[in-house]
């Protein structure tokens, strides 16, 4: 119990082996995945009777935090069947307080997938403080990464950012488009990774333009291909100086997703619980 206690994603191989070190039994992995799958259960709870528990969450939100945004959303098969949980937005009121009054306008946007039983996916919205720290602002967790849930994330989100007079944001997403590894799979070059992130971290256009016909030289279609994208959006020197902040990689939303680690296991109440307690920092 204390090794899985410890690793809930420690594998069935591995218990199998420590239960025949330690007590010289031999453990089908068929029961040891019915062992391990009882022993969690009794660790962090059911994860079915987990999501029954939402609607008073989030009415204890809004009672407590009245000007929190917090969202549930279920769907109905008919009267005799229970509901099933679809989603859910939470952002309380000290998030994009907070954001306002102590970061910078740039929003890290990024998802995760969870663990548990139903798997979904848990959708963050991430900012950046004065001292460059992770500032969490919004988050929902949704059945998948669709475009319909996405929509709904960022509608929800903009109602808490409109509340505060401000439309002035820079959204940063990781780019999964497979055009991206296409893209390096056709013009594979020595040195073109370099010159690519030393046009990117450019802060000033000679020193951009120089790294791009540096590429140039190595490959014309590889240079074409990133000028005909649209230079706002990725040449740090391009940047609005008013964002103060020259990040140009998502690693800040990466490193909130590990913050949250093996913690993506739990059923949604330890899980939400777990996010509570990170965002109660004001920084990570």
């Amino acid at each position: 119990m204390e090794d899985i206690r410890a690793n809930f994603e420690i594998p069935v191989k591995t218990l199998q082996e420590l239960c025949l070190e330690r007590y010289g039994v031999t453990v089908q992995l068929s029961t040891m995945y019915k062992v391990k799958a009882e022993a969690v259960k009794q660790i962090l709870g059911s994860h079915d009777g987990n999501y029954s528990k939402l609607p008073q969450y989030i009415s204890q939100i809004m009672t407590t935090d009245p000007n929190a945004y917090a969202y549930l959303s279920w769907l109905n098969y008919g009267p005799e069947s229970p509901l099933v949980f679809k989603r859910m937005f939470i952002s309380f009121e000290a998030q994009y307080e907070g954001f306002i009054k102590g970061c910078r306008p740039l929003i890290g946007i990024d998802g995760c997938h969870l663990k548990g039983n139903y798997n979904g996916c848990l959708l963050s919205a991430i900012a950046l403080d004065g001292n460059q720290q992770i500032f969490p602002i919004a988050y929902a967790v949704v059945g998948e990464e669709s475009k319909d849930n996405w929509t709904y994330f960022f509608t929800s989100l903009r109602a808490a950012l409109t509340f505060v007079g401000r439309e002035d944001w820079v959204f940063m997403r990781q780019n999964e488009n497979k055009n991206m590894s296409q893209f390096a799979e056709t013009f594979p070059r020595p040195y073109f990774e370099a010159y690519f992130w030393q046009a990117c971290d450019a802060y000033n256009e000679f020193v951009f333009l120089k790294a791009m016909e540096n590429m140039k030289g190595l490959d014309a279609g590889a240079y074409n291909y990133l000028m005909d994208i649209n230079l706002d959006l990725w040449p740090r020197f391009k940047f609005d100086p008013s964002i103060c902040c020259g990040d140009n990689t998502n690693n800040f939303t990466e490193s909130w997703n590990a913050t949250l680690g093996l913690d993506r296991v739990r059923p949604i109440m330890g899980l939400l619980e777990v996010i509570v307690a990170a965002c109660r920092h004001s920084s990570l």
